[in-house]
């Protein structure tokens, strides 16, 4: 679900050094915006990846909590929240069925 809807799906960063990335030069001080949710939909990243695919193999390549030093310092307590919710919500309203006939 990360990798589908991010809930911060834009970063942005300055640049430290004169640096190229994907062969484009940036000079010191280039401010940059960096679209984590179209990364994380990427064809070359993920087939198909405007479809919304829980059992994707490669689902936690994506990069909804940015990376190495930069990572969220709340992507723990999100991911154990996306565990316990469902559960929760499950216990409390019993009741609860899905649509007849729904596609996801």
């Amino acid at each position: 679900m990360l990798r589908y809807d991010s809930s911060v799906p834009t970063w942005r960063r300055v640049t430290t050094r004169p640096v190229t990335i994907g062969g484009v030069d940036l000079s010191e001080g280039a401010k940059l915006l960096i679209a984590l949710g179209s990364a994380n939909h990427d064809q070359t990243q993920f087939v198909d990846g405007e479809r919304f695919e829980i059992r994707r193999e490669n689902a936690k390549e994506h990069i909804a909590f940015s990376w190495e030093r930069h990572t969220c310092l709340g992507a723990r307590l999100a991911r154990m929240e996306m565990h316990v919710a469902p559960e929760r919500v499950t216990s409390r309203l019993p009741q609860m069925r899905l649509v007849p006939q729904q596609e996801w």
